[in-house]
């Protein structure tokens, strides 16, 4: 199956291949679930031409209110010159709540950055789309901040598909949950079956 940010983030990435300078997000993505491996493939596309500096580094909550940098995805992608670390904050940017974050940053110096269309951003966990309404990414540019006197370089925040650590990972298939209960009462019954021995008189 595959879940889809908003229209307007799709319409966005879909111009954005097209040529055109979308004013939609500049972040959009999308999530598809692999049944074989039980892993969720989180995927985004950054388009920039419209920004007033070239983005440097993305940003994507995936456990709120969490701090805790030893979530490594299963894998990742690290589209050149971007590389994929952990990050933590503990009081978040603009409406994005804090907590722990996967975040792209520019090995390369920000001068080197040209701005475009970029995909090759995912990576994949066990752990599926978070079904909140809150704001969980945000993209910066340290041009912004040193050019353009933006206020702190945050370009852009809102709403994408992300996973939710704070959640168990997945549900057992149906099966897997007929075995378990009829392990439980094969266990129960020669538990049972042990103790009536035990009770019986002997002669």
């Amino acid at each position: 199956m595959c879940y889809h940010g908003s229209l307007v983030a799709a319409l966005a990435a879909a111009l954005g291949w097209a040529g055109v300078a979308a004013a939609g997000p500049m972040l959009s993505g999308t999530v598809t679930y692999d049944s074989a491996t039980r892993l969720y493939t989180y995927s985004y596309i950054l388009d920039d031409r419209a920004a007033v500096a070239p983005v440097d580094q993305i940003y994507i909550r995936v456990a709120a209110g969490r701090w805790d940098i030893d979530l490594p995805p299963h894998a990742h992608a690290e589209p050149d010159p971007f590389q994929l670390g952990t990050a933590y904050t503990s009081s978040g940017f603009e409406g994005v709540a804090g907590g722990t974050l996967y975040g792209w940053s520019s090995s390369a110096d920000w001068r080197s950055l040209a701005a475009s269309v970029r995909d090759g951003f995912w990576f994949s966990t066990p752990y599926a789309p978070y079904q909140g309404v809150d704001d969980n990414y945000y993209i910066f540019s340290t041009a912004a901040v040193l050019q353009h006197a933006v206020s702190e370089g945050h370009l852009e925040y809102g709403r994408v598909v992300a996973p939710d650590f704070n959640q168990p990972v997945g549900t057992p298939e149906p099966g897997t949950l007929v075995l378990v209960t009829l392990g439980l009462a094969v266990v129960g019954l020669r538990t049972c079956r042990g103790r009536c021995r035990d009770r019986l008189p002997t002669g």
